[in-house]
């Protein structure tokens, strides 16, 4: 068989972004052109790339060596996703480590030529080879049949280009599947919980971009609410009547309220006072949660509020009424302290 190319990658690095990238490609077998992941490789990365239609992926690979023999220039290597899925179960690779081997992959496109003989005319294939060469000596190898690029793939990386060029905006009602978010939780899953940063360009149907890191981008299409937008609307006013209206003076933020460790019984009240009131829910099952007590000590420091004039009674299994509003939290501790000193 002929070498038409010949690169070499980081396992890791291949790894990531075939997990990262592959939940994007279509599963229709009617659409056979993106029914695939398509390796985009010239002499320094190859960008691993997918798409159904509603999301798209890729995610970019460092090449670390080419072949002297098979110099790499631009192309592509289109790969089934049964194959991608024998790639990740035969190659793995150890944590990334300083002093760790390189885990490395010798990826080659292999053609295999068949003579002609009498009335059989000559044939070709393609042969995508990955071999391990993280050693002195070749470990795995694995051959997958190439599939014939498609030339109705759509060039992913000219696709995101055109939309970041654009400046980021911020569309006013648009409705997103959880399905295809879930897809960017794996890719933040896959490059270590990277944060993943969301915009999108200021225009009517304009996709949900993502970037994880320096190594992956996604994009989201978002769905056209058509006529239920009325309704959306009306769920989004429903919900501004429920809330308080916004102040301009500070609400205690639950990050400064979690977690302090009261050391002793007055501070664990003014923690718990400063909860229920923030977060208007007067429920010893939350402060059990958030304070890190038991649920006795916790429906005991409610009765506490109560006799304080912080919390309403006991309403059965429901959450007591909070007698101060989320924005005058200092005024409940101050009631609170009031009501302490006089029982000391």
């Amino acid at each position: 068989m002929m070498p038409l190319m010949s690169f070499t990658v980081g396992t890791n690095d291949f790894r990531r972004a075939l997990r990262a990238v592959a939940p994007n490609a279509c599963r229709d077998e009617v659409l056979p052109a993106i029914c695939r992941v398509r390796c985009y490789v010239d002499s320094e990365n190859v960008t691993v790339s997918a798409t159904d239609r509603f999301t798209a992926a890729l995610g970019l690979v460092s090449v670390w060596e080419t072949s002297p023999l098979t110099p790499v220039v631009d192309g592509v290597i289109d790969l089934g996703l049964p194959d991608i899925a024998k790639i990740l179960a035969v190659f793995t690779a150890g944590k990334d480590k300083a002093d760790a081997p390189e885990w490395q992959l010798r990826v080659e496109l292999l053609e295999k030529r068949t003579i002609a003989e009498g009335d059989r005319p000559e044939t070709s294939s393609l042969t995508v080879r990955i071999t391990d060469v993280s050693g002195m000596i070749s470990g795995e190898v694995l051959d997958l049949p190439a599939l014939t690029p498609h030339e109705n793939f759509p060039d992913l990386p000219q696709l995101f280009a055109t939309h970041l060029e654009k400046p980021s905006g911020q569309l006013d009602l648009f409705g997103v599947s959880g399905e295809l978010l879930a897809r960017l939780k794996t890719a933040a899953r896959v490059y270590g919980d990277e944060p993943l940063v969301l915009s999108t360009p200021g225009a009517e149907r304009a996709p949900i971009i993502a970037r994880c890191g320096d190594s992956f981008l996604g994009l989201v299409m978002p769905v056209n609410l058509g006529p239920a937008e009325d309704s959306y609307q009306a769920d989004q006013a429903a919900w501004q009547r429920r809330l308080p209206v916004p102040s301009v003076t500070k609400v205690v933020e639950l990050d400064e309220i979690v977690g302090r460790g009261a050391e002793n019984d007055d501070e664990v009240r003014r923690a718990a006072a400063e909860i229920v009131v923030a977060v208007q829910f007067g429920s010893a099952a939350m402060l059990q949660r958030r304070l890190g007590i038991g649920y006795k000590k916790a429906e005991r420091i409610l009765n506490q509020l109560e006799l304080a004039g912080v919390v309403g009674p006991k309403q059965g299994s429901r959450a007591r009424k909070v007698l101060f509003s989320a924005t005058d939290v200092e005024g409940a501790l101050a009631q609170l302290d009031q009501h302490t000193a006089g029982d000391k």
